[in-house]
């Protein structure tokens, strides 16, 4: 079984036992299949993956209710994630599982339950340090993304320029030394689709001078 789908599987279980036990269970110490396996229950989870709506989150469904009869899933997919998760968490509409929206790292526990140590869960997990508060990961990555920026060397030099930019000021600099000098088109991106401006301030911490704790170090 994926990791991915362990991970869904294991939350769903935390979800559970939330109202079902007076003390959580520890996250890592769940067995996805034997614990509570009695248990009856409908979770709706939150997310934005619209690819995966009608190809893999019916094999997830599928995989869990086979080991969990008595628990109905629902996957409440929307598109408008990026302007609407926020509002929904804060309001309470939002189910019982949901992708984490761009809120403020110190208010990940009025929100949600912990997984575990952040130490204890970067041993199983790539990337489970980025929603950390307190030392705890409140949150695990479904997908793992690499943000950056690619340049055409060719073209670099053939404008002149000679390093990379280190400041916006050159950048600026370099993008109209590529405008003046050559046929290339000095900057592309995909803003055109919107959401990529919310990303762009999600990932400032990391792309900018790596480090996630960026936004609440500040």
């Amino acid at each position: 079984m994926k990791k991915t789908l362990t991970m869904l599987l294991c939350a769903l279980l935390i979800a559970l036992t939330a109202t079902a036990c007076a003390e959580l269970p520890r996250y890592l110490d769940l067995k996805v299949g034997e614990d509570y396996t009695d248990i009856k229950a409908d979770l709706m989870i939150l997310n934005h993956r619209t690819d995966l709506a009608d190809t893999k989150y019916p094999e997830y469904i599928a995989a869990f209710t086979a080991m969990y009869p008595n628990v109905t899933i629902k996957f409440d997919t929307i598109t408008t994630y990026a302007d609407d998760a926020l509002t929904r968490l804060t309001g309470g509409n939002w189910g019982d599982i949901m992708m984490i929206p761009a809120l403020d790292k110190d208010e990940l526990p009025t929100y949600f339950i912990p997984f575990g140590t952040k130490e204890e869960m970067m041993e199983v997990y790539n990337f489970a340090d980025q929603w950390v508060w307190d030392d705890l990961t409140y949150g695990v990555p479904s997908t793992g993304n690499a943000q950056g920026i690619v340049y055409n060397k060719k073209v670099f030099e053939q404008a002149g320029i000679t390093e990379l930019p280190k400041t916006p000021e050159a950048f600026i600099a370099a993008l109209q030394a590529i405008k003046d000098k050559t046929d290339a088109i000095p900057l592309y991106t995909n803003y055109a689709a919107g959401w990529t401006m919310g990303a762009w301030d999600a990932y400032i911490g990391a792309s900018c001078n790596g480090t996630g704790d960026f936004r609440t170090a500040s």
